[in-house]
């Protein structure tokens, strides 16, 4: 009997495909026996055909005895024409790994909401008895902004039904270099809950630095690279991760299982220290998102502005690109901030769905004169009518380059949008004007064009 027949007679009715992988063919189905849509996930041939069938069930068994909110239940398995299968939730929102790739890196307060919420089904896992061994964005489904990990017991499942937990079946690694602990690479049968804490860190560390701690020309190049040092701290990657989540991260990428967080908690918890943390931005930038955030919040209001009823809205189709500041003391670097500014408003002025001014032509006469402080800012809002605001500032750095920091705000909200940045000057101004020019618009497009 066919695996769809097999299936069909289980009530499944096998629909089209969804997503597949290395290992794996997902497949969205009717589940008409009990009214819902589901999906069905095949092993291919290549992995399944060397999988003892009882162990595997007996392990996906195993994992479908997890209930809870951040972990995607297991409703079936088996087995039909030499191939292993397992039913579960069709989601119908988008894995880590689509959003990643299409937003790069994370506002920090998601990733470590998406994180907690990971490390909260890890706990409950790890507390059965249950190791994932293949955490990673492909695996993390981001379903009504919540996060749910799927595949739990798969990989292990996979390497118990091969020789006693070895690292490959058939040349298939069971997890994935970018993201396995060193022990797991190793080929270790016996890794614990300190194996995915490492592979969990590794995530932390893409959603905000926007690519893995580690990375290689091949899966053993990728491997092998762990094993060189530590990874570049996410505080050097990102000037707004706070240090407390920098180094909560880098202790959960240790090379020594010994050297990680004994539990996944206290990594959950260090990362959560972090919640009332201001980003480490020059006191400016902040002054000003601060002061968006009061002025658009009804707290405290411009000259002129009514003082009854709700405020009218601002387009947040329309963006006012702010003068950067200048932070570094030093006057020759001026220009600097004017050609950016040039730069991004240039690009942004192609997204055909956006309207774009500067400050430049458009701040008004009580505005002039003043830094890009939160008075500028408020003021530039107020007189353009725009709904969101590019700004920024830029200043020497910890080795002497010149680093840049832009912020999109929403000025409805005062909420800070997107943080990008640092980028410093090494190269050229042109090379910093275009990759800053690009990231802004690319932003842009996500949040505000096509929201």
């Amino acid at each position: 009997m066919s695996l769809r027949e097999h299936l069909a007679s289980r009530g499944i009715l096998l629909g089209d495909e969804v997503g597949h992988g290395a290992t794996a063919v997902v497949y969205r189905a009717e589940d008409r026996r009990h009214g819902r849509t589901v999906a069905v996930k095949v092993f291919t041939p290549g992995s399944g055909g060397e999988l003892a069938e009882d162990r595997f069930l007996r392990e996906i068994q195993l994992a479908a005895g997890l209930q809870h909110p951040h972990i995607l239940p297991v409703y079936d398995s088996g087995a039909a024409d030499g191939a292993l299968f397992y039913v579960m939730p069709y989601v119908g929102g988008e894995s880590l790994r689509a959003r990643l790739a299409r937003e790069g890196r994370l506002p920090v307060q998601v990733a470590l909401g998406i994180a907690r919420e990971v490390a909260d089904a890890l706990a409950f896992a790890h507390a059965h008895g249950v190791v994932h061994r293949d955490i990673k964005p492909e695996n993390i489904l981001l379903d009504g902004g919540h996060a749910v990990v799927t595949d739990f017991g798969v990989a292990l499942a996979v390497g118990h039904a091969g020789d006693n937990g070895r690292l490959t079946i058939g040349g298939l690694v069971v997890g994935s270099p970018a993201y396995m602990s060193p022990e797991q690479a190793s080929g270790d049968p016996a890794v614990d809950g300190r194996s995915d804490i490492y592979s969990l860190g590794c995530v932390v560390y893409e959603m905000l630095a926007g690519e893995p701690p580690f990375s290689g020309m091949s899966p053993r190049g990728i491997v092998a690279s762990r094993f060189l040092g530590p990874p570049v701290p996410l505080s050097r990657r990102r000037s707004d991760v706070p240090a407390e989540v920098s180094a909560a991260v880098q202790k959960a990428l240790a090379l020594d299982p010994a050297e990680r967080f004994a539990r996944v908690e206290e990594f959950a918890a260090a990362l959560g220290a972090s919640r009332a943390t201001a980003p480490r931005r020059p006191r400016s930038r902040v002054l000003a998102v601060v002061a968006v955030t009061l002025a658009f919040a009804g707290v405290t209001l411009l000259p002129g502005r009514p003082q009854a009823g709700a405020p009218e809205r601002l387009d947040p189709r329309r963006v006012a690109v702010a003068t950067l500041s200048n932070e570094t003391g030093e006057r020759r670097f001026a220009p600097l901030g004017d050609q950016v500014e040039a730069w991004i408003t240039d690009r942004v002025s192609r997204l055909r769905e956006l309207e774009v001014v500067t400050s430049a032509t458009t701040v008004p006469a009580r505005a002039r004169g003043v830094s890009d402080g939160p008075e500028r800012l408020q003021a530039l809002a107020e007189e353009t009518r725009a709904g969101t605001l590019v700004t920024g500032s830029y200043y020497r750095g910890e080795k002497g380059a010149v680093e840049f920091h832009i912020d999109i705000v929403d000025a409805n909200s005062g909420e800070l949008l997107r943080a990008i940045g640092p980028v410093d000057d090494t190269g050229s101004a042109d090379r910093v004007s275009d990759q800053l020019s690009r990231d802004v618009a690319g932003a842009l497009d996500t949040l505000v064009a096509r929201p």
